[in-house]
């Protein structure tokens, strides 16, 4: 679902959808039931002609064109060609397979630009320790119940994607305080994933709260700039993801 969240906004052709379309949706994407349904809604249109594939799981062996196989394993992610079978690995990260599923596009799209050795060489990435390629010494991991999202735009809206498929069993005690005073641009479609055309002129924020409580969270949204009379009270969020563009803010 990432793949085609991000390939849409980065190929005019839009992004083609076959395969095992009718599997059962695990994430909470109401009221969508299957994972065609959920592509479908993201913009993924029905067909099997494209010019780049990214094969989710395995890819019959007498596939043509140019493509890519994303894997996941745990923490560890990366990328192998179309005629490497070997197994995906351990898929109940969901962070690691929105981090597959980016690769993917993202090789598709230096394949469009023309660089002959896009898809030909497997990768791996840990996205817990990038510079070691290590994954954590635990298995427990704790989600947090309280997020500051401090811009909306491009990075906010990856991190709220992100942050909006993580296995909360009661996303309604997680609250968010989404901050941002800018309005859609019609440039923004092509950068933000959670942005559709039609959203041009509305409030960052206006669009973001819907989406974050359509997910199920508890929300408090801010319209206000971030400067510096803006001080956190003892009962709003600690931890902040800061998706701004620049260093002095």
């Amino acid at each position: 679902l990432t793949a085609v969240l991000t390939g849409v906004r980065s190929f005019r052709g839009g992004v083609c959808l076959t395969g095992a379309v009718h599997e059962k949706l695990v994430l909470p994407l109401t009221p969508h039931k299957t994972v065609g349904e959920a592509a479908s809604a993201l913009g993924a249109s029905k067909g099997i002609k494209a010019d780049y594939s990214i094969v989710i799981g395995y890819a019959p062996p007498n596939r043509k064109g140019w493509g890519v196989r994303p894997w996941w394993d745990g923490w560890k992610v990366g990328l192998r060609p179309l005629g490497d079978d070997q197994p995906l690995g351990v898929g109940s990260n969901v962070l690691a397979g929105i981090a597959a599923g980016s690769l993917g596009v993202s090789e598709a799209f230096k394949r469009a630009l023309g660089d002959p050795r896009a898809g030909r060489e497997p990768s791996c990435l840990s996205i817990w320790d990038p510079v070691q390629n290590s994954n954590p010494p635990g298995k427990e991991v704790y989600l947090p119940k309280a997020l500051w999202a401090l811009g909306l735009g491009n990075l906010g809206q990856a991190y709220l994607w992100t942050f909006g498929l993580l296995p909360f069993k009661e996303p309604r005690q997680v609250e968010l305080l989404l901050q941002d005073f800018d309005y859609v641009q019609p440039s923004n479609y092509g950068t933000s994933v959670l942005t559709s055309h039609g959203d041009v002129g509305m409030r960052k924020s206006q669009i973001m709260e819907a989406w974050a409580l359509k997910m199920g969270f508890k929300v408090t949204r801010n319209d206000r700039r971030f400067d510096e009379s803006t001080k956190r009270r003892d009962f709003e969020p600690s931890v902040v993801l800061s998706g701004l563009d620049n260093v002095a803010t």
